[in-house]
């Protein structure tokens, strides 16, 4: 994160209420809160850029059989398995949720 993006996010309730009311929102923080309250920081949920595994532009082609794999790596939802079993993509025995082994 920048320094220009960290001055633009609010630490505080009042700050929050500052930056809508400039911006002409007309949603606002909970009245009840109190402007020095801060703001709470909850998990993003996600990596920062540069994080984790470079990322690839370009998928990687699949090698393999690609019915094979989907039979043997049935979906979890039970109205996507039902419709896989009505096309002919797999089999009753491949009725229960997950991989088979």
């Amino acid at each position: 994160m920048s320094d220009k993006q960290r001055r633009r996010m609010p630490r505080t309730i009042g700050e929050l209420r500052r930056q809508l009311r400039n911006r002409g929102e007309p949603w606002e923080p909970n009245p009840r809160l109190r402007d020095e309250e801060l703001l709470p920081k909850p998990a993003r949920g996600g990596l920062e850029p540069g994080e984790g595994p470079p990322e690839r532009n370009e998928p990687e082609p699949f090698e393999g059989d690609l019915g094979e794999f989907l039979r043997e790596n049935p979906p979890a939802n039970p109205f996507l398995r039902e419709r896989w079993r009505d096309q002919g993509l797999l089999s009753d025995d491949h009725s229960s949720v997950g991989p088979t082994r």
